[in-house]
Protein backbone atom coordinates (compact mmCIF):
# COMPACT_ATOMS: atom_id res chain seq x y z
CA UNK A 1 0.00 0.00 0.00
CA UNK A 2 1.21 3.48 -1.11
CA UNK A 3 -0.36 6.28 0.75
CA UNK A 4 -0.71 9.31 -1.96
CA UNK A 5 -2.02 12.25 0.15
CA UNK A 6 -3.16 12.65 3.89
CA UNK A 7 -5.42 15.35 5.82
CA UNK A 8 -5.75 16.08 9.09
CA UNK A 9 -9.81 15.65 10.20
CA UNK A 10 -9.86 18.33 12.95
CA UNK A 11 -11.12 15.82 15.04
CA UNK A 12 -7.49 14.11 16.33
CA UNK A 13 -7.36 11.77 13.25
CA UNK A 14 -6.66 11.96 9.53
CA UNK A 15 -7.64 11.30 6.37
CA UNK A 16 -5.62 8.88 4.12
CA UNK A 17 -6.01 8.53 0.30
CA UNK A 18 -4.11 5.10 -1.11
CA UNK A 19 -2.36 3.17 -3.84
CA UNK A 20 -3.85 -0.16 -2.31
CA UNK A 21 -2.54 -1.96 -5.11
CA UNK A 22 -1.89 -2.08 -9.22
CA UNK A 23 -5.07 0.54 -10.30
CA UNK A 24 -6.76 -0.12 -7.15
CA UNK A 25 -7.66 2.80 -4.81
CA UNK A 26 -9.28 3.70 -1.31
CA UNK A 27 -9.52 6.50 1.15
CA UNK A 28 -10.87 7.09 4.53
CA UNK A 29 -9.90 7.51 7.97
CA UNK A 30 -6.83 6.36 10.00
CA UNK A 31 -9.40 3.91 11.57
CA UNK A 32 -11.15 2.76 8.17
CA UNK A 33 -7.95 1.42 6.77
CA UNK A 34 -7.48 -0.07 10.25
CA UNK A 35 -10.78 -1.86 10.56
CA UNK A 36 -11.20 -5.63 10.08
CA UNK A 37 -13.94 -5.17 7.39
CA UNK A 38 -12.04 -2.71 5.58
CA UNK A 39 -12.85 0.42 3.73
CA UNK A 40 -16.29 1.54 2.67
CA UNK A 41 -17.10 -0.40 -0.59
CA UNK A 42 -17.99 3.11 -2.14
CA UNK A 43 -15.07 4.55 -1.18
CA UNK A 44 -12.06 2.24 -3.05
CA UNK A 45 -12.27 1.31 -6.41
CA UNK A 46 -10.52 1.88 -10.00
CA UNK A 47 -8.70 5.94 -9.60
CA UNK A 48 -11.54 7.22 -11.88
CA UNK A 49 -14.43 5.68 -9.80
CA UNK A 50 -12.90 6.73 -6.63
CA UNK A 51 -12.02 10.42 -7.89
CA UNK A 52 -15.70 10.74 -9.05
CA UNK A 53 -16.94 9.41 -5.64
CA UNK A 54 -15.06 12.54 -4.21
CA UNK A 55 -16.15 14.99 -6.98
CA UNK A 56 -19.66 13.54 -6.20
CA UNK A 57 -19.27 13.75 -2.49
CA UNK A 58 -17.47 17.60 -2.60
CA UNK A 59 -20.90 18.84 -4.47
CA UNK A 60 -22.63 17.42 -1.90
CA UNK A 61 -20.45 19.20 0.91
CA UNK A 62 -20.96 22.45 -0.78
CA UNK A 63 -24.11 22.00 -0.84
CA UNK A 64 -24.21 21.35 3.11
CA UNK A 65 -22.40 24.12 3.65
CA UNK A 66 -24.63 26.68 2.06
CA UNK A 67 -27.39 24.92 3.67
CA UNK A 68 -26.06 25.04 7.35
CA UNK A 69 -24.90 29.16 6.72
CA UNK A 70 -28.38 29.66 5.85
CA UNK A 71 -29.70 27.90 8.96
CA UNK A 72 -27.30 29.98 11.00
CA UNK A 73 -27.97 33.30 9.31
CA UNK A 74 -31.52 32.95 10.85
CA UNK A 75 -29.75 33.44 14.20
CA UNK A 76 -30.98 30.72 16.15
CA UNK A 77 -30.15 29.42 19.72
CA UNK A 78 -27.79 26.52 18.37
CA UNK A 79 -25.55 28.82 16.13
CA UNK A 80 -22.79 26.88 18.05
CA UNK A 81 -24.20 23.80 16.44
CA UNK A 82 -24.31 25.34 12.82
CA UNK A 83 -20.67 26.70 12.75
CA UNK A 84 -19.55 23.42 13.81
CA UNK A 85 -21.40 21.37 10.96
CA UNK A 86 -19.83 24.15 8.82
CA UNK A 87 -16.56 23.52 10.07
CA UNK A 88 -16.63 19.62 9.59
CA UNK A 89 -18.35 20.36 6.22
CA UNK A 90 -15.65 22.64 4.97
CA UNK A 91 -12.61 19.85 6.39
CA UNK A 92 -14.26 17.61 4.59
CA UNK A 93 -14.68 19.53 1.13
CA UNK A 94 -10.65 20.43 1.31
CA UNK A 95 -9.64 16.55 1.68
CA UNK A 96 -11.92 15.93 -0.92
CA UNK A 97 -10.31 18.89 -3.15
CA UNK A 98 -6.96 17.77 -2.67
CA UNK A 99 -7.54 13.95 -3.33
CA UNK A 100 -8.94 15.00 -6.45
CA UNK A 101 -6.06 16.84 -7.20
CA UNK A 102 -3.67 13.94 -6.26
CA UNK A 103 -5.88 11.23 -8.23
CA UNK A 104 -5.78 13.77 -11.40
CA UNK A 105 -1.90 13.24 -11.79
Amino acid sequence: MKILAEMPTGMGSKWVLAEIENDFYGYGTVADFNDKWGLPVNQCGTKESVKNHCESIAELCKKNIKKYQKELSKKTANSDGWKLMIEHEQKKLEMLIEFIRVLSK
